[in-house]
């Protein structure tokens, strides 16, 4: 079901066409990246769906509503993480609680819930000068999450702290996902990113959409040599770090090996992605043992099966 619809949308600055007619849908619960060089309008777009600018043609429904100004239905959280610094984690989160007149109790119960969530449930009394940017952004996201928005909206969320800090957040954001399966609309200009987090992505260039896909399908099945350049050289890694060993295995039956135990170092866990297992099947020089939850073998994998041609049964099958 799309709970999120642009139609014809279009915004002029003088004579500058800053987004040409843009028309997708979101469905609820889907993670969709908005990437894009610099310039081609995605934070534009983002800024209309959060009702922060509007069209100069166009309509944007949520709900089947029109959208002309903020809401609490969309949450925001930016790059430049926008806390209040006389405030304490806790009441930055407790926020937008305060202001639609929960009682304090209440408040509080949520916030605490959700800075659990983000890990920073021993930090609730800290300011924001007292937090490195990463503790910061986690705490942008808790106060967007507290108050329960019908859609996350997020502008480069991640693109003010270091790489490191990054990946980690990045590998937090998609395990709270899982757990509340929010709608979310996500800007980046960093393909690997949109590739890692996102269920679709729209690509746009000049303020238009080139291509709006799944990850798999943008990387498999570029629509434009435009596409197929932004996506790079590499996409084929790229589509490996989409797909599970264990969605590209060879199985093995209960006789074969599912009582077996192995030590790690010469395995792959099943839920690892396979561009991460390409080093390990290239340093065994063969293939390997592949286990589940419990360290039993469910199956093996080579570096045959990670070929495009299998991961592209995979693709149909799913």
């Amino acid at each position: 079901m799309n709970i999120l619809s642009v139609r014809g949308v279009e915004r002029r600055f003088d004579t500058t066409l800053a987004l040409q007619a843009t028309d997708f849908d979101v469905a609820e619960n889907d993670f969709v990246t908005i990437l894009g060089p610099s310039g081609c309008g995605k934070s534009t777009l983002l800024r209309i769906v959060a009702g922060l600018d509007v069209p100069t043609a166009g309509n944007v429904l949520l709900d089947g509503r029109r959208i002309t100004s903020p809401g609490a239905d969309r949450g925001m959280v930016f790059q430049s993480y926008t806390l209040f610094p006389w405030l304490s984690v806790l009441d930055n989160v407790c926020f937008g609680l305060r202001e639609r007149g929960m009682p304090r109790p209440q408040q509080l119960d949520i916030a605490h819930g959700f800075l659990q969530k983000v890990g920073l449930q021993g930090f609730a009394n800290h300011y924001p000068k007292q937090l490195s940017g990463g503790m910061q952004q986690r705490t942008a996201l808790a106060r967007a999450l507290a108050n329960n928005p019908r859609m996350l909206l997020m502008d480069e969320p991640f693109g003010a702290v270091d790489p490191i800090t990054r990946e980690r957040l990045q590998e937090e954001f998609l395990r709270i996902q899982r757990e509340i399966q929010k709608t979310i609309l996500f800007v980046t200009h960093d393909i690997d990113e949109a590739v890692k987090l996102a269920d679709r992505i729209c690509l746009m260039r000049d303020g238009k959409v080139e291509q709006y896909a799944t990850p798999e399908n943008l990387l498999a099945y570029p629509s434009s040599d435009f596409v197929r350049d932004f996506v790079g050289a590499d996409r084929e890694l790229k589509r490996l770090g989409r797909v599970s060993v264990a969605s590209l295995m060879r199985p093995l039956d209960g006789a074969e090996g599912g009582s077996w135990k192995t030590e790690s170092k010469n395995s792959v866990p099943g839920t690892l992605s396979a561009r991460d297992a390409l080093s390990r099947l290239l340093e065994a020089g063969g293939e390997l043992p592949v286990l589940d939850a419990q360290g039993s073998i469910i199956g093996t994998i080579s570096l045959n099966d990670l070929t495009v041609a299998n991961m592209d049964q995979h693709q149909r099958k799913a």
